[in-house]
């Protein structure tokens, strides 16, 4: 009976650990992000440069993705 409860317990605290980490910002394969980094920090806002992993030339590889608060992330490609 310990053993359930404990193993309950850790699922639904890691289940609460996910649902705060991930932030959706796009759907689909082509908007994966493979690599990002911080390029303007103010009080609440926070802009990163993501790389997108894609290879055919109609594929964005660059994007500029804005949190600002608790809004939805804005997206923003770069040619």
């Amino acid at each position: 009976m310990i053993t359930i409860v404990v193993v309950g317990g850790l699922l639904l605290i890691s289940q609460q650990v996910f649902a705060q980490t991930w932030i959706p910002v796009r759907a689909g394969i082509p908007f994966g992000i493979s690599g990002i980094a911080l390029i303007n920090q103010q009080s609440d806002k926070l802009d990163f440069l993501i790389v997108h992993d894609n290879k055919q030339p109609n594929q964005g590889s660059l994007a500029i993705i804005s949190l600002q608060g608790k809004n939805q992330p804005e997206y923003l490609p770069l040619n």
